[in-house]
């Protein structure tokens, strides 16, 4: 995907319009599925809510952004107004790491960890 998006950019500097790109990071949507208003699809990844299981990434200790769709929406529609963009536009509502998510889904929920299913953590060799 990021050589996808890299090609896209470098098209884009070639066109002289103005433009940016809008990293939002996970869209807490689908953590909130169907309890909050979204316009998303459900699915699921990292922390399956319904089957109580999660498959963290790395260690689970690496910051993440996580953005609520509606106010990207919001967020875009501002963006408008701003007198000059920049090739990457940062929005987000919360970081934390996948670890802190859990921590909080638990509580959210009323279920302790053991009542989750860990998976392995998955590693990377990079």
């Amino acid at each position: 995907m990021h050589a996808f998006q890299e090609a896209a950019n470098v098209e884009l500097r070639n066109t002289g319009l103005e433009w940016t790109r809008f990293a939002v990071g996970y869209f807490l949507d689908y953590y909130g599925m169907p309890y909050i208003k979204t316009h998303l699809r459900p699915l699921t990844f990292v922390v399956d809510m319904a089957n109580k299981t999660v498959a963290i990434p790395g260690t689970g200790k690496d910051p993440m952004a996580f953005t609520y769709s509606l106010d990207v929406a919001k967020f875009m529609e501002a963006a408008l107004d701003l007198p000059k963009w920049e090739e990457t536009t940062f929005c987000y509502g919360e970081k934390t790491t996948w670890n802190s998510f859990v921590q909080m889904a638990e509580e959210a929920t009323g279920r302790r960890t053991c009542d989750l299913r860990f998976h392995r953590t998955i590693g990377y060799d990079l």
